[in-house]
């Protein structure tokens, strides 16, 4: 069951400082994302490279969220993966999409709590998702 407010702390000091960590280097991955989308906005970069650490970031996120406890950033990062199945080069309305689920991301990960089950349902309503290789939002 999530919880809301404060991520869970099962392990003391260690565990909050493990914690943190994990939420200082999710900042980290989000803001290297967030560059990455500049650049593709602006027309730069290597699109596929961009998509492969996309990718990456997210399962990253989704399993490290599940191990510190974090539901929701489990969560987020799990539909992100799922938005990025079968997109191969990203149209202008497809980073548009991903800006807004690293935006959810960074959101949380910088208000360092955990969002309840039912806000963390309706934010995830209302993401953007792709059917057979097209945009929907």
């Amino acid at each position: 069951m999530a919880m809301a407010g404060r991520a869970r702390d099962k392990g003391g000091f260690r565990g909050a400082e493990l914690q943190g960590e994990f939420f200082d280097h999710s900042e980290d991955q989000i803001a290297e994302a967030s560059g990455l989308l500049d650049r593709l906005s602006r027309g730069e970069g290597d699109a596929i490279a961009a998509l492969a650490e996309f990718r990456r970031i997210a399962h990253s996120l989704k399993g490290r969220g599940t191990m510190f406890e974090v539901p929701s950033v489990s969560a987020v990062a799990a539909k992100l993966e799922d938005y990025m199945v079968g997109l191969e080069r990203p149209t202008p309305a497809d980073i548009a999409g991903l800006r807004r689920y690293f935006d959810l991301l960074a959101e949380i990960v910088e208000a360092r709590e955990d969002i309840a089950e039912f806000d963390l349902a309706k934010r995830l309503a209302k993401l953007p998702w792709r059917e057979e290789g097209k945009p929907r939002s």
